[in-house]
């Protein structure tokens, strides 16, 4: 930055006033020189120097606090003073456009930003500051809603602003040394609120309808940023006496923090020895064998198998970063008794009071699109939160009947969904979505135990199940938890999102099992979104069957038809025009004497299929062709009869036979015109004829 315009800066901050001990003084000049450090903060560069040096000269706490507890009732520059507060105190993530920059200088200065905002949050715990707030929002709500001038409306949306990003500070716990039970700064920011009344105005403005409808938003996101260290189940079990399981989780907790110290003292007295270290000499590990064979060696005392490794020196296998698991930070504490005593009756209030209308509106807000990309995620901690409030303090149903319905479970699962297609589309905020779709989870889940409390009470047991009946039955709902364990990665979710999941999974099965179980439920009928049926396909042509039988069973067999044969033989019926009965084919390419062998294997496929007439015929026509093709069969001649040739090509050329396939006739209606078979005799049908049987080889099995 310009040196000139550094040094017109810290000019100007020193044309603002003075303090005098308990008391603040402004200068003439005060006024103009606020507005000037709002203009200064407008035209702030890419590395935000401007911004960085007014935190560098500590203007919040030593000059503008001060203008607002002492001249509250100059309201053009209480105004403008408000208005520097909130440029100054705007989010870091905000100012780089909610990302943290990757660059190592702006990266730095990204922190130097986020300590200087840890430093405006350690001078707003100063209770006269928030009432002077308080004072002021209290006049500006007290106006009529005509009444109310568009700056009126302004300024009160900049206090909420303002209370919004004082508490979304991030703590500093390496800083602060704070441990559990003990006051934090965000828990002293807290204290000074209660103290001036910011938590009853943030209630009645909750339960009016013209402040709410404005201000749901802003409402919602105070009350989750001022709840965000504190638990649901921490704070409805907090009572004026320590509980018995918080006093032995202390004392264990005392146990375990000695045993610690005594193992590391005893270790630190066992590495001390009478002589130097440069004398240590060299040690043979029994039972441990070297890569040569022998015992390994070691130039050390060791006094632990945990000092033993044979890592040591080699070359550590870095991973990507964009492999690495991810890490969540759990940032809830144990608040000291006072602080959770005076959240826990904002919070019973809050239920009685506000929670259904002030839920409705944000749920308007939402589907109209009238809210951030990420406001959605302040409604999901809501219903985590207070539903779990409710569930463990004094459960009533009819404090959480807004978010208690079908259709917040089918919102809940539509951002699950949502969250989980966006991180394979935006990969670059991967994180982001992991943290959205876990409050999302936390919701769903509070909602199964809301579900599983409701069933301890009678009243609400039939609410309950008509929930179950769409939560068990639509596939949306029942195959949620599946399909998140399927999907689970430990590089894009965290352990805590791990926990979560098979919890809820577990809860869902067991409350599934409950509901089979249930008497009154006879059965449960899974829906299943029903498929089309598809097209028909032409019914495929059955395949050829081979003959595959031994001379006995062809033996046999012949006896069963060879009295049909011999009809066929002494019969003088010409054969059916269908069939070819020609055995030489002066067209095919195969010589005469290769066509004889084939000839065989016609006649004996026309006995199989019935078809003597056809089979004697085609035996008459080939004699005439081959006057010899009965010489290769075994116990026939030239001179044999056509019944005896018959029998032995049949037994000859059977086995191995290909035949076409069987044509069924199934029990119907034969149209008029069919030409059936009915044991010997052949007959055509002139009209409809029931069939009450089918035919097996050519024949019908039973009678017409």
């Amino acid at each position: 930055m310009d040196p000139k315009l550094t040094a017109d800066i810290l000019a100007t901050c020193n044309t603002i006033g003075y303090a005098d001990e308990d008391k603040y003084y402004k200068d003439p000049e005060c006024l103009a020189s606020v507005k000037d450090l709002v203009l200064y903060l407008r035209r702030d560069d890419d590395d935000h120097s401007i911004r960085r040096l007014l935190g560098q000269s500590e203007i919040v706490h030593r000059d503008l606090l001060p203008l607002i507890k002492h001249y509250s009732t100059d309201v053009e520059l209480y105004d403008v003073v408000l208005r520097l507060l909130v440029n100054l105190t705007n989010p870091a993530l905000l100012v780089y456009e909610e990302e943290i920059p990757k660059n190592k200088t702006y990266r730095n200065y990204f922190h130097q930003i986020t300590e200087h905002l840890q430093a405006y949050k350690q001078a707003f715990a100063d209770e006269l500051v928030w009432k002077r707030i308080c004072e002021r929002l209290k006049n500006l709500l007290a106006l009529e809603w005509e009444n109310r001038l568009e700056n009126d409306k302004l300024t009160i949306e900049r206090i909420l602003i303002l209370i919004r990003n004082v508490l979304q500070v991030p703590a500093n716990p390496a800083e602060e040394k704070r441990n559990d039970d003990d006051a934090s700064v965000h828990d002293q920011i807290v204290h000074a609120m209660h103290q001036a009344d910011v938590l009853e105005v943030l209630l009645k403005m909750s339960s009016n309808s013209d402040s709410a409808h404005e201000y749901c938003l802003h409402i919602i996101e105070i009350i989750s940023l001022m709840l965000r260290e504190q638990t649901g189940e921490q704070l409805a079990k907090s009572n004026l006496e320590r509980s018995l399981s918080e006093k032995l989780k202390d004392e264990r907790e005392l146990m375990e923090m000695r045993a610690k110290e005594s193992v590391h003292k005893s270790i630190q007295m066992n590495k001390v020895s009478s002589r130097h270290s440069r004398f240590g000499g060299t040690f043979a590990v029994r039972d441990l064998k070297a890569p040569s064979g022998r015992d390994l060696l070691c130039h050390k005392p060791i006094t632990s198998v945990a000092d033993l490794s044979l890592d040591v020196g080699k070359k550590v296998k870095r991973t990507a970063r964009n492999r690495l698991p991810m890490n969540e930070v759990d940032s809830t504490r144990r608040s000291t008794l006072s602080i959770r005593l005076t959240l826990r009756g904002f919070c019973e209030r809050f239920l009685k009071t506000s929670y259904n209308f002030l839920m409705g509106l944000v749920k308007d807000r939402i589907d109209r699109s009238k809210t951030q990309d990420h406001d959605e995620t302040y409604y999901l901690w809501a219903i985590k939160f207070f539903m779990e409030f409710n569930r463990l303090y004094k459960f009533q149903l009819r404090y959480v009947t807004e978010t208690m319905s079908t259709g917040t479970f089918h919102y809940v699962q539509t951002l699950l969904d949502n969250y989980h297609e966006m991180m394979v589309t935006d990969k670059e905020k991967i994180p982001l979505w992991s943290k959205r779709a876990h409050s999302a989870l936390r919701a769903y889940q509070e909602l199964l135990y809301t579900l599983l409390w409701m069933d301890k009470c009678g009243t609400e047991a039939e609410s309950s199940r008509a929930i179950k009946k769409n939560v068990f039955y639509l596939p949306e709902y029942r195959e949620l938890c599946f399909s998140l364990l399927l999907n689970f990665n430990p590089v894009k979710f965290s352990k805590s999102y791990f926990y979560d999941l098979v919890e809820t999974n577990h809860l869902f099965l067991r409350m599934l099992e409950d509901f089979a179980s249930n008497p009154t439920e006879k059965k449960i009928l899974v829906q299943v979104k029903r498929k089309k049926k598809p097209k028909r396909k032409a019914v495929a042509a059955k395949k050829p069957r081979r003959v595959r039988m031994n001379s006995v069973e062809l033996e046999e067999t012949w006896e069963s038809i060879s009295g049909e044969v011999s009809v066929a033989v002494l019969s003088t019926e010409s054969p059916d025009e269908s069939v070819n009965v020609i055995p030489f084919d002066a067209a095919s390419d195969l010589t005469i004497d290769e066509q004889k062998p084939k000839v065989m294997e016609r006649i004996a496929t026309l006995l199989h299929m019935n078809k003597h007439v056809e089979a004697v015929t085609l035996l008459r026509n080939a004699r005439e062709v081959w006057p010899d093709m009965l010489e290769d069969l075994e116990g026939v001649g030239m001179e044999s009869d056509d019944v005896t040739a018959l029998k032995a090509i049949y037994i000859a050329k059977s086995n191995g036979l290909t035949l076409p396939p069987e044509k069924d006739l199934t029990p119907g209606w034969i149209s008029p015109m069919t030409r059936i078979d009915i044991g010997q005799k052949r007959c055509w049908a002139k009209v409809d004829i029931p069939i009450l049987g089918c035919v097996i080889n050519g024949q019908v099995s039973e009678e017409l």
